[in-house]
């Protein structure tokens, strides 16, 4: 994948020059993640979350609660089960009923290293349900290959599990290279805002 090749280069300090060039499917893909993230960034704003100050009350400010795009899935949202969800399903976006599978959830975007929304992990507000369940993996997203909103971390985890884990990094802190798991995309990101 062109994350990994980048990690080389940028660890062996070579000039990483990116020759992508998007295909059609790619733009349709990212174009719809993206939107699905402004959307559920907009939810958590307008009144149709419970808890409108669950990102502030762990420590991310209005800004980077925008800068990452962190929102949550209002248990509204349905597609229309007369369209044809075949691509949202393929996505983990829709069950075959225009149900979404995130509904009810906050959510976490994960980017690729160009900055489009891939898929997406979702947080239960509640305790009866898995913690967190992650859209499935696609040709875009490749848990173990992408970065996470621009933090040098990768998945280890299921679809869904009961913990989260993500394998991070810690040169910064040590001087050495190490990695360390972390339970959840929270402490993640509060990882990566303490460097």
């Amino acid at each position: 994948p062109k994350d990994a090749a980048q990690d080389i280069c940028e660890t062996f300090g070579i000039e990483y020059e990116d020759n992508f060039v998007p295909d059609p499917e790619y733009q349709t893909y990212t174009g719809i993640f993206n939107k699905m993230a402004n959307l559920f960034n907009y939810s958590l704003k307008t009144g149709e979350c419970p808890n409108p100050d669950y990102f502030k009350n762990r420590g991310f400010s209005e800004k980077l609660i925008d800068e990452y795009q962190l929102g949550y899935c209002p248990e509204s949202l349905r597609f229309n089960p007369e369209k044809d969800l075949t691509y949202l399903r393929e996505c983990g976006l829709s069950n075959s009923i225009g149900y979404c599978p995130l509904a009810g959830r906050y959510i976490f975007p994960i980017k690729d290293y160009r900055g489009n929304v891939i898929g997406f992990a979702g947080r239960s507000l509640t305790d009866k349900q898995y913690k967190y369940v992650n859209t499935p993996e696609t040709k875009y997203f490749q848990k173990l290959s992408n970065k996470i909103s621009h933090i040098d971390a990768r998945f280890y985890a299921s679809d869904h599990c009961h913990t989260y884990n993500l394998i991070v990094p810690t040169k910064h802190l040590t001087g050495k290279a190490h990695t360390y798991t972390v339970e959840c995309m929270n402490r993640l990101l509060l990882h990566h805002l303490a460097r």
